[in-house]
């Protein structure tokens, strides 16, 4: 999870709207959407399990388009942003595309308090979502990109870290490319170098001689003193590496808010290093029926020496193979312990949409901090 541009601090400014939008209600015509302003968390998660159905159409899919993120996302770190929802059915009432829009408010620079409104996707920016995407069947992209443009107004977009595996979404003429990301990812089952391996082992062996055991929590079983405990161990290991942690409350808030949605095969897992009753290690993910997206991870920086971390995410691997998943994804960052495990790198990409005076401002923020970034480490989810 690295850093971000977004912040909430200060009142997004509302949609332009003639009435309040509560339920869902038909914008125009058949073949329109049905629309809702969220004002509960409820709002998100009605569609829940028709969401879900189409992203497993999808084996790419990733958790961060589902409605457990959007859902805690927009009740934490969000802060109840203005975000409009809306689905597409086909004719036998099925749904065939999600698609969601966020008035939020931009800060200029870390330096300058100023902000700025933008729209995004719900669940951008704070908390650090990639592969960011609308679900939808090929047939409904553009219409759904459409619906997206249209709630802008005279407002710029800000759409960091969209998925382009798939192409570029068919964003209008002004949209502007301002960089990408490096997102690498393993196909499952694994394939892990011998040397590697040979090099697990000896390691699970010195764990086990020092009292260290191991620990997998699927979804729906992961318990708010893991989470407590993950932040104290993020909090120490950054601290001993005279960092700060990539995780501010809110951001553990949001993990507990997912935690409360997980269940079965889907939703915030983890896998833990004991040392005697004393958690030492922690890593977190999110488990799809197809894919397990490694988030975040921690340990005591006692036990720094003994590579828990290489044992913590062997053992996610082999969880993930386990549940049947088909890709093991490490998220953003290119680390190159990543691709000691055999990853290789896929990119989001990060665009603007300016509009008016503010999407030029924008425009040129972005071009510097594009320029001042090329040369430095993204610092992600560090093994």
């Amino acid at each position: 999870m690295a850093g971000t541009r977004l912040t909430f601090r200060g009142k997004a400014p509302a949609f332009r709207s003639d009435n309040s939008r509560s339920r869902p209600t038909r914008c125009n015509g058949p073949d329109d959407p049905q629309v809702v302003d969220v004002t509960s968390e409820d709002d998100i998660l009605r569609w829940s399990h028709e969401w879900i159905a189409l992203l497993d159409e999808t084996p790419r899919a990733s958790f961060f388009n589902g409605p457990e993120w959007a859902a805690a996302w927009w009740t934490t770190v969000g802060q109840r942003a203005p975000t409009r929802l809306a689905r597409w059915d086909d004719e036998e009432g099925q749904l065939v595309a999600v698609a969601h829009a966020s008035r939020q408010s931009e800060r200029l620079s870390d330096r300058l308090p100023l902000t700025l409104p933008v729209i995004t996707m719900l669940g951008a920016g704070p908390g650090a979502a990639d592969h960011l995407a609308f679900p939808c069947r090929d047939e409904y992209r553009e219409r759904v990109w459409t619906w997206f443009d249209n709630q802008r107004g005279r407002v710029p977009a800000v759409l960091d870290n969209l998925d382009v595996r798939d192409g570029a979404p068919p964003l209008p003429s002004t949209a502007r490319r301002i960089g990408s990301q490096s997102c690498p990812t393993m196909p499952l089952p694994a394939e892990i170098r011998s040397s590697l391996a040979k090099k697990i082992r000896t390691y699970s062996n010195r764990l086990d001689r020092e009292g260290i055991t191991i620990t997998s929590h699927p979804p729906g079983s992961v318990n708010p003193e893991i989470l407590r405990r993950f932040d104290d161990l993020q909090q120490q290991r950054r601290a001993a590496q005279g960092r700060t942690s990539m995780l501010e409350d809110e951001h553990v808030s949001l993990l507990e808010a997912i935690t409360r949605h997980s269940s079965g095969s889907r939703g915030l897992a983890a896998v833990t290093a004991h040392r005697a009753e004393r958690l030492v290690g922690v890593l977190l993910g999110f488990a799809t029926a197809k894919r397990f997206e490694f988030y975040q991870i921690g340990w005591d920086p006692a036990v720094r020496n003994l590579s828990v971390g290489t044992v913590l995410i062997d053992r996610a691997i082999h969880d993930a193979e386990e549940r049947g998943a088909v890709e093991f994804d490490f998220l953003r960052g290119e680390e190159s312990y990543k691709l000691r495990f055999g990853a290789v790198s896929v990119e989001d990409e990060h665009w603007t949409i300016p509009t008016g005076p503010t999407g030029w401002v924008l425009t040129a923020r972005d071009f510097v901090t594009e320029h001042r970034g090329k040369n430095e480490p993204a610092g992600a989810n560090d093994e």
